[in-house]
């Protein structure tokens, strides 16, 4: 029952950063209100007797966390691309990539964002070298 209540008040304290994130501006915004959701619901769960029925909500908010990350390098890729910063958006994408490749998140979970980007690396290249 105890370790019920507390589950209880993580997922209000999740759900309140998940509504902050939405809300948010900036993917930076959106990224700094769920850490302080994740740090929140990190605390109330270290209060469970059985530490591990938290994992799931702490997984959740890494994960949001994790895709607010990319979305920001993702989109200042976008963002050059369009502006004819051919250079600017290389290095944005391969931030990206960077991110990918050394974050908690499986790199099978991820395969079609690594090709994608890895794409667009490759014909952003291509065209800074024709110029």
């Amino acid at each position: 029952m105890r370790d019920d209540l507390i589950i209880e008040e993580a997922n209000k304290a999740a759900e309140k950063a998940i509504g902050k994130a939405e809300v948010a501006t900036t993917h930076r915004g959106r990224e700094s209100a769920l850490a302080s959701g994740l740090l929140k619901v990190r605390e109330i769960n270290s209060s469970l007797n059985d530490v591990s029925k938290g994992k799931g909500l702490e997984s959740k908010l890494q994960e949001l966390i994790h895709k607010a990350k990319l979305d920001g390098f993702l989109d200042a890729g976008r963002k050059a691309e369009f502006k004819g910063q051919i250079k600017k958006a290389i290095d944005q994408y391969q931030e990206a990539l960077y991110f990918i490749l050394h974050h908690d998140i499986p790199d099978e979970l991820q395969k079609g964002e690594i090709a994608e980007i890895e794409g667009k690396i490759k014909t952003l290249s291509q065209q800074l070298e024709r110029k």
